[in-house]
């Protein structure tokens, strides 16, 4: 895995992924071209500022417990098991881990652990099958990176905005005759 992928998804839930500071389509493309069909995706709102989320017990848990019964009714019993045990290990993850983010996104199959945090919410979603990227390719595009430059009468900065975050690209000390 490239550096810059550990960045954003994590293969291992000990090893936790950071925010999504440049993320882009290219970086699900393992994903996208994946040719299996057993990947179990889970695409959370885990907005710690919404009320509902906000308890001992947040909507989204409850939420995610309920989808993944559901999605795992519909698996077939050969498959179900394996299912079963991902179900089980992405609501360990969940229940234990405080969100990071305001979205949170997790693909896993046997050998494949990858989660994405990002800073703004993703709607609620659990497939299984194909790897289910659309929510995180919709923040992508609908959040695309802009440039900002602020300046004032001594310094002059360029900055990044992308999901909901901002970062220094370069300061100037301004010098006027």
């Amino acid at each position: 895995m490239s550096p810059q992928k550990q960045r954003f998804g994590s293969d291992r839930p000990d090893r936790p992924a950071a925010g999504a500071e440049t993320l882009r389509a290219v970086d699900l493309a393992d994903l996208i071209e994946a040719e299996r069909a057993d990947v179990l995706s889970v695409s959370l709102d885990v907005d710690p500022s919404r009320p509902e989320h906000q308890g001992q017990n947040p909507a989204y848990r409850i939420w995610l417990r309920n989808a993944l019964r559901q999605t795992l009714e519909a698996i077939p019993k050969e498959a179900r098991r394996e299912a079963d045990e991902l179900a089980q290990r992405i609501l360990r993850y969940v229940e234990t881990n405080r969100p990071r983010g305001r979205g949170l996104a997790i693909f896993a199959a046997p050998g494949l652990w990858r989660e994405y945090v990002l800073p703004v919410p993703l709607p609620n979603r659990a497939q299984y099958g194909r790897p289910d990227v659309v929510p995180v390719l919709w923040a992508i595009d609908e959040y695309e990176p802009y440039a900002i430059l602020a300046v004032g009468r001594e310094h002059a900065r360029i900055l990044i905005a992308y999901l909901g975050r901002t970062s220094t690209v370069d300061e100037e000390t301004l010098e006027l005759d």
